[in-house]
């Protein structure tokens, strides 16, 4: 291992290395290519905290460049802006560098300008509030608190299942909820991911979407929901 960084995994895929190593097996950094990353070399970089693992990914993206890789076929993507600002520094701007949220949203601006229709507005988790404190006062729910019942439908949707456990006034809160996202053609971070993955079941993007070369930092926060869209099936 150099400077506290080992190889731990090469597999056949984002989807096996979730299984296997699952979340919180320690800091990692991904990397591999699209668009079918699940039938493609996938490569999983542990290491403690500040030991290297940006710096190892942000040099193998250079050295893809080097090597006669075109910027526009590479695409990196982590978790927070200044993560990506970081990233993008790293390689001298000469990549696009993405948040998980912004590659969803930028594939959902793909596939809807392609077929002419309008891209949604995206909301903040402060909108995404006020909005579920709407649809409680529509459906006339006075006992539910909308935070709660938004907090239990975000943990509900990043895990993945349904709602039936939920109380049914909660249900219809949300039930309201998603009715007006639809509505008003609006949606919240975690439908960037769930449209995301719906967009890529397109035959035509994912062909657009084919030969690129996707690499993920902070590896170990992706989840069911987003790790779905990172492998660009």
């Amino acid at each position: 291992a150099e400077d506290g960084i080992r190889d731990v995994e090469r597999s056949r895929g984002l989807g096996d290395v979730y299984k296997r190593q699952g979340k919180g097996r320690g800091r990692a950094a991904l990397s591999g290519e699209g668009p079918r990353a699940e039938h493609m070399p996938m490569k999983l970089i542990t290491g403690a905290p500040g030991s290297g693992k940006t710096h190892r990914l942000a040099s193998e993206i250079r050295r893809r460049l080097a090597g006669g890789a075109s910027p526009y076929m590479i695409l990196a993507t982590t978790f927070s802006r200044q993560a990506a600002r970081e990233i993008a520094q790293r390689v001298g701007g000469d990549v696009s560098v993405r948040t998980i949220h912004g590659m969803a949203y930028w594939l959902i601006r793909l596939a809807r300008q392609a077929r002419g229709e309008k891209v949604p507005q995206v909301l903040s988790s402060e909108e995404a509030l006020a909005l579920m404190r709407r649809a409680a006062k529509e459906v006339g729910v006075r006992f539910v608190e909308p935070r709660q019942a938004w907090q239990d439908m975000e943990r509900i949707r990043a895990r993945g299942g349904g709602y039936a456990a939920l109380h049914p006034q909660e249900q219809r809160i949300i039930e309201r909820y998603f009715r007006i996202l639809k509505a008003e053609n609006r949606i919240d971070f975690t439908g960037l991911l769930e449209t995301c993955s719906r967009e890529l079941e397109d035959p035509e993007l994912r062909r657009f979407l084919k030969g690129i070369h996707v690499f993920v930092d902070e590896g170990q926060d992706i989840n069911p929901v987003s790790y779905t869209h990172l492998t660009l099936p």
